[in-house]
């Protein structure tokens, strides 16, 4: 762990499984988990693009939206911040970079009458990320491509819908189906991406696309990249999909992330793999 306050190094010196995650309940939104506990402390883990610097300072600015007067201050060498105001909650917050180009945003709010608790959340949450959701969220379902079920990482957020599902991780997005009716592999492909470009000439952003050889649940295939160069710190500037036709279906799957365009995440190249 890298340095930090003399309150994280305490906290988070204890083993991972001391932490208490039962009773608490994960609410996914977009880039973002929300975990409430028993206890009334909430915390937050948020992915963006911008540096942590602008993150905090982004998280302080909806705090005030919301009317709320803590005041956060410094309190570690990595950007770690409690607030502090009389007859209010106190707030934690870090910005920590976890790979180029991203940042990963841990906030705890401490409203229940034992911190202590909360606070160790933070700890943990701030030095090693989300726990596993599997038992924290309201429905588990993992989606499978041609008959196999998908990986999911600790801390990402399956779903399943009529034609297959995805894997949210953060930013980063894994989306497969298997379809019927709408023509072969390459049109769909097409389709997709002349919805694509008109999305962002609509929006003025520049798009760079290609196409390169890939596999997709291992059958080769033809895949699109796009790289959207787009100031939205919250959106997925990298696209890869691909799709094969198999048993009168398409099977398609579409990884989007941020960070290195020549290198997908993990979560995607189960299914989705470039150059091959």
């Amino acid at each position: 762990m890298p340095p930090a306050s003399a309150l994280l190094v305490l906290l988070a010196a204890g083993r991972s499984d001391a932490v208490p995650w039962a009773g608490c309940v994960a609410e996914p939104d977009r880039a973002r988990v929300l975990l409430a506990c028993p206890d009334d402390s909430v915390c937050t883990v948020a992915e963006s693009r911008l540096p942590p610097d602008e993150a905090i300072t982004a998280f302080e600015a909806t705090i005030h939206q919301v009317g709320s007067r803590v005041v956060l201050r410094e309190e570690g060498s990595r950007g770690v911040r409690r607030g502090q105001a009389p007859g209010e909650p106190d707030v934690l917050v870090a910005a920590d970079p976890v790979r180029p180009g991203v940042t990963r945003l841990v906030s705890c709010v401490l409203a229940g009458p034992d911190a202590r608790r909360g606070e160790a959340r933070f700890a943990e949450l701030h030095a090693r990320g989300l726990p596993p959701l599997q038992d924290l969220l309201a429905r588990w379902a993992v989606p499978s491509l041609a008959g196999r079920p998908l990986v999911v990482p600790q801390g990402c957020v399956p779903a399943v819908d009529a034609t297959g599902g995805r894997v949210d991780c953060g930013l980063d997005q894994l989306v497969v189906a298997t379809l019927t009716g709408t023509g072969p592999a390459a049109d769909l492909l097409a389709a997709a991406g002349g919805r694509l470009d008109a999305l962002a000439r609509a929006r003025g952003v520049r798009i760079e696309t290609s196409e390169r050889p890939c596999t997709v649940a291992g059958v080769p295939a033809t895949c699109r990249r796009d790289v959207l160069h787009s100031e939205d710190p919250l959106e997925t500037p990298c696209q890869l999909v691909g799709a094969w036709d198999g048993d009168g279906r398409v099977h398609l799957a579409r990884c989007a992330w941020a960070g290195d365009p020549d290198a997908p995440p993990a979560v995607c190249t189960q299914v989705i793999r470039p150059g091959r």
